[in-house]
């Protein structure tokens, strides 16, 4: 194995074993071991009628607790940290699906941007004609404080 692609794992591996041996106090290590970021983000999803077209506006809204950020969609290449992505399905096919991610915050001490607070995300689609059938939404994310991070979590939502 070349050394090039090992090293993003490495990077990845530092990166998740200080995560999890706590980088921070004591307690806060405690706090975070094997819990998941869905501890932290609360997801809910409402969606709009169709219209006669079958365009349909679907809002995803990632709450997420004080002290927490999660990663914005958009990374640095080879950043170790999993981007928050929303991903939308339909018992018809869905097409023309435009997820409107958030800008997000400049986080200066990883050179990465993060989410925080309450997070909508616009999801713009468009289904078959007449379809009135449930969305099931996925969203995918991972959870840190500034010393430490949990375990990815996704999640998944159906939508009336």
């Amino acid at each position: 194995m070349e050394v090039p692609q090992m090293k993003p794992r490495i990077s990845l591996f530092l990166a998740v074993g200080l995560t999890w041996t706590g980088f921070g106090s004591e307690g806060q290590a405690q706090d975070t071991k094997a819990r998941r970021s869905d501890a932290v983000v609360k997801v809910s999803a409402q969606a709009g009628m169709p219209d006669a077209d079958g365009k349909q506006v679907l809002t995803v809204t990632l709450k997420i607790e004080d002290q927490w950020h999660i990663y914005a969609n958009t990374l640095p290449k080879d950043f170790p940290g999993v981007p928050t992505s929303v991903k939308v399905a339909a018992r018809s096919k869905v097409e023309d699906v435009k997820v409107d991610y958030p800008e997000g915050t400049w986080i200066k001490e990883g050179e990465y941007k993060a989410f925080e607070g309450t997070v909508p995300i616009k999801v713009n689609l468009r289904r078959a004609k007449g379809d009135n059938s449930p969305l099931e939404v996925t969203a995918s994310f991972q959870s840190c404080t500034k010393t430490s991070c949990l375990f990815p979590a996704t999640v998944k939502r159906t939508v009336p």
